[in-house]
């Protein structure tokens, strides 16, 4: 039986230890994230759909992090924020610690809108001019904040620290897809589509103006 010691193990036991329990804290942070919509809208549907668009920015910025950083699609641009000296993974805290911080910054324009919508729905607006009016009276404020921090977050993509770099790629990407994607097309799309099932089990009138 043979054990190893010293600085480089413990490093390495420590980063097995974190991913061995990520799939853990992952499924703890949706199930929280789902129960919190699901109590305050008293909703079964606006939790899954809140999930599952959280979802959609998280596959997408893993997803290109992956490309940039383990495939070096963008070693073209001869850009040291988009270069990986490190080889071809991904810094393990990177992967770690931006899950969670995605979650909540896509969390957060999420019930910045639905709040609005569901106002208006409560107010005895149809769902249709419910969504419309809750988008565009958060619209440029979700765009506006969105804007600002990709702004703030870009500047960890100048640092000579490969680890910011990578972050700087993750928090950009996240804040920039939930701001002109997520928030704006995709999940105003899902609740026409879905109309009065957004709050099932719920029953909330529409009363005629």
């Amino acid at each position: 039986e043979y054990f190893l010691g010293g600085g480089d193990v413990a490093g390495h036991d420590m980063v097995q230890k974190v991913f061995d329990v990520f799939p853990v804290v992952a499924g703890g942070i949706l199930t929280a994230v789902a129960l919190i919509c699901a109590f305050t809208f008293r909703s079964v549907i606006v939790p899954l759909r809140a999930v599952f668009t959280i979802c959609l920015t998280l596959i997408f910025i893993y997803g290109t992090g992956v490309l940039v950083y383990e495939h070096h699609i963008l070693d073209w641009t001869h850009f040291s924020g988009f270069s990986n000296p490190g080889g071809s993974a991904l810094a393990w805290l990177t992967a770690a610690m931006i899950f969670p911080i995605s979650v909540g910054l896509s969390l957060d324009y999420d019930i910045f809108l639905l709040t609005r919508v569901f106002e208006y729905r409560r107010g005895g607006f149809n769902d249709h001019d419910s969504i419309l009016c809750g988008l565009s009276q958060t619209g440029s404020v979700i765009t506006a904040a969105g804007l600002v921090m990709a702004v703030a977050f870009s500047g960890l993509i100048l640092s000579s620290n490969p680890t910011l770099n990578q972050m700087a790629w993750f928090l950009v990407g996240c804040v920039l897809v939930d701001t002109f994607v997520v928030r704006t097309i995709a999940v105003p799309a899902m609740m026409i589509l879905l109309q009065d099932y957004n709050w099932w089990p719920s029953k909330i009138p529409v009363l005629d103006y």
